[in-house]
């Protein structure tokens, strides 16, 4: 089955979501076009939800009323991110919802192109991820995920859901050998193919059995626990990987993590991304002009929420730090050392992938100056 039916099989049956009324006016009559912004983060990532806001009340002003949109929650705020994600490539899908955000590792598996966005140590810099994102390596990644979608899903622009994946362990670690054997928590064998991790061939390669060789402890295996946390707190599981606002923000504020994931270990061994999204049905309902609107509005939210994204993440580090979590960073041998372990990931998934575009990701980071790849060492 091509990926491109995953989503067209969404759509059999399904109405317009979306829909277009006529405001009379003294001038002239204006259609107004409704659409809803399913809210796939939780509660838990206020300043998303606050630049969706203020996203949607942009798109009302600048088109003078004609483009209104709505945000939609999840019915259920304690439901994991994961779950929502699975939601909303649903609800995008059959037009129910008209955008959202939806992580990369989701919607890879609609796309293998995807994929490139969580080989390990593929973006040097956040200057780095930005050249790609908004230039023309970004656009051929759209378009074919526009295509692979079976031209039900557009994505708009790409921005972060957080920041650098990082290691969080129950002890101090320094080197590609200290993860061997670590138990980690997987989704899976059973779980909804929407679900990240055991089904994303990238991290479960990068994890298990092409680099870093942890052992994998599955969700499916203990279905009395109703979230990750128990797998902390009954010490079934040795290190987890996370972005560090999360982790302060969800994990340490339950209290039970001290004295069990005390030590922090910066990798930065790929970022959290997300996409913007849009139905393309209801994409291509718009004029042109406000398709355009839409996408210039879509590019600045992303480079909001990636600058906040940055900032969190480096004010939630000094919180760690000055908490007394031990925060440490790979040396320069050992973070080449594991670059090294990892490029067999790369072997692995390239040909999916395509080998060009990697190869043009890595060329770009390497034409950039050594001082604007600092933030990743």
């Amino acid at each position: 089955m091509k990926r491109g039916s995953l989503f067209l099989g969404l759509i059999l049956g399904a109405s317009l979501g979306a829909t277009a009324v006529l405001i009379k006016t003294k001038e002239k009559t204006a259609k107004v076009y409704k659409a809803s912004w399913f809210v796939a983060h939780t509660p838990e990532s206020p300043h998303l939800i606050q630049q969706a806001q203020e996203f949607a009340h942009r798109l009302e002003e600048r088109s003078h009323g004609q483009l209104h949109l709505d945000l939609v929650f999840p019915k259920n705020s304690f439901i994991k991110d994961g779950n929502n994600f699975r939601d909303a490539i649903r609800m995008i899908g059959t037009n129910e919802a008209q955008i959202s955000q939806i992580s990369s590792t989701h919607l890879s598996l609609f796309d293998p192109q995807f994929q490139v966005f969580d080989l390990p140590f593929l973006f040097k810099s956040h200057e780095h991820a930005a050249k790609v994102f908004d230039g023309e390596i970004g656009d051929r990644i759209r378009s074919h995920f526009l295509e692979a979608s079976g031209h039900v899903v557009r994505s708009l622009a790409f921005t972060y859901s957080g920041g650098y994946r990082v290691f969080v362990s129950n002890k101090r670690l320094s080197k590609a050998s200290d993860l061997v054997g670590l138990r980690m928590q997987f989704y899976g064998p059973k779980a909804d193919p929407s679900e990240t991790l055991s089904q994303n061939p990238a991290l479960t390669h990068l994890y298990t059995d092409l680099a870093f060789k942890m052992r994998p402890v599955m969700t499916n295996d203990h279905p009395e626990y109703f979230s990750q946390l128990d797998f902390f707190k009954n010490n079934d599981i040795d290190i987890t990987e996370d972005h560090l606002s999360h982790f302060t923000r969800v994990y340490n504020k339950v209290g039970i993590l001290r004295g069990k994931m005390d030590y922090v270990w910066e990798t930065n061994h790929s970022l959290f991304l997300t996409s913007i999204v849009v139905n393309e049905k209801f994409f291509q309902s718009l004029p042109k002009d406000l398709q355009t609107l839409l996408k210039e509005e879509a590019q600045r939210l992303a480079l909001l929420e990636r600058e906040a994204s940055i900032e969190l993440d480096q004010n939630a580090r000094q919180w760690l730090i000055n908490s007394g979590y031990t925060v440490t960073k790979p040396t320069e041998k050992e973070r080449n050392a594991l670059i090294k372990e990892s490029r067999d990931v790369y072997d692995k998934l390239g040909p999916q992938i395509g080998p060009d575009l990697i190869k043009s990701i890595e060329d770009l980071g390497a034409s950039l100056s050594s001082s604007s790849l600092a933030d990743t060492h």
